[in-house]
């Protein structure tokens, strides 16, 4: 099955010789659509969004993450590419079609 829109999952960060690798996932969410995720980041030490889509996006991230031109912030994501972005417990992503 192919990925249609983004997925992302949120998971606690290790850093194990001095690469960071996600541990087991507190969440995992697919949006076919371009929107904000109805799940925030849990309170733990270190914690990542990885994100992978099918297209190139523009994500945010934060409390009240906007992935619009106007916000600020936002980080460009290539079509198929997985990439990760440490964030703050309470977050949540925003996405966009770039």
């Amino acid at each position: 099955m192919a990925l249609n829109g983004l997925h992302v999952t949120c998971a606690p960060i290790v850093n194990y010789q001095s690469i960071a690798l996600l541990k087991r996932p507190a969440w995992s969410h697919t949006m076919a659509t371009p929107g904000v995720t109805t799940l925030k980041a849990p309170s733990v030490a270190m914690i990542a969004f990885e994100v992978r889509t099918s297209v190139d996006a523009f994500v945010a991230v934060g409390p009240n993450p906007d992935a619009s031109p106007d916000g600020e912030g936002r980080i460009f994501v290539a079509a198929n590419v997985t990439r990760q972005i440490f964030c703050d417990a309470g977050d949540k992503l925003a996405w966009i079609a770039a």
